[in-house]
């Protein structure tokens, strides 16, 4: 297994097309609603310019790189690649450099995200690492092995696990980077957390405890899409998710509209 064959650009980016698309090129938007701005380096990660903790949450998920990643992503483009690679580290100079820190730095469902990221960067470098000047290539090569091994002991420590679903992007980054590193405690853990997740997600008659049709197909769309079933074979999670896969279809209408209840609203009429 490789780390590339469970990145999820789409749903680990969070922002849509059409958002950053209308964005220039030398601009980052965080979020639709808040205003654009300069992807100027170095950065002050410890900015907070809107009092907004979702604004952090989205800076430390290195997300102000995303058109550049979707360019990569789209088109293979090294030129776009590099512009997120120099990013990343910046976030190195500013953590491990300079010593600094900001309140979301380490926030649990971030951290899972950028390990993920930093996953995916250490396998795209190698398959890339004639497009890069030798000094650069060392760079960004020493930066994220030192930023793996800190997220790999950050998400190991189960102080530092979120029990619900944000859990499950920290425990999906953790075993991607440990399959960079050859860490198989690092996997062990992460499967094992994994299992505990998802027998809390789901109860015994395979409904998600939420007892919510809209969360339960949120939750196994989440799943299926970082394809968890296939980075954590063989698990106690397998039969879980299988019983929660074939209710499915009693929890909604034959129209495809969710049964109304728990949380789960029915859908605003269409505006006339």
């Amino acid at each position: 297994m490789k780390p590339l064959d469970f990145y999820n650009y789409g749903l680990l980016s969070g922002i849509d097309k059409t958002l950053l698309t209308s964005v220039d090129d030398d601009k980052a938007c965080l979020r639709r609603g808040t205003p654009t701005f300069s992807v100027n380096l170095p950065f002050d990660w410890a900015e907070d310019p809107y009092d907004d903790p979702n604004w952090c949450f989205q800076l430390h998920c290195w997300r102000m790189g995303d058109k550049w990643l979707r360019d990569y992503f789209e088109t293979g483009s090294c030129r776009a690649l590099k512009k997120t690679l120099l990013i990343m580290n910046d976030w190195h100079r500013f953590h491990f450099e300079d010593d600094r820190c900001s309140d979301y730095s380490w926030y649990d469902m971030s951290a899972g995200i950028r390990a993920a990221r930093i996953a995916f960067y250490c396998s795209a470098m190698k398959e890339h690492q004639g497009y890069f000047e030798q000094d650069e290539l060392d760079s960004f090569t020493s930066c994220l092995g030192e930023l793996a091994e800190a997220h790999v002991e950050f998400l190991s420590q189960e102080k530092n696990l979120h029990k619900g679903n944000h859990g499950i992007f920290q425990l999906h980054g953790l075993a991607l980077l440990a399959l960079c590193l050859q860490d198989d405690d690092a996997i062990r853990y992460a499967k094992e957390k994994f299992d505990v997740i998802m027998r809390d997600q789901f109860g015994n008659n395979g409904l998600h405890t939420e007892n919510s049709p809209e969360y339960h197909f949120f939750v196994l769309n989440m799943i299926e899409r970082l394809k968890l079933d296939e980075l954590f074979p063989q698990s106690v999670s397998s039969n879980i998710l299988k019983k929660a896969t074939s209710i499915k279809r009693w929890l909604a209408m034959p129209d495809g509209r969710l049964a109304t209840f728990g949380v789960t609203l029915p859908p605003l009429p269409n505006p006339v």
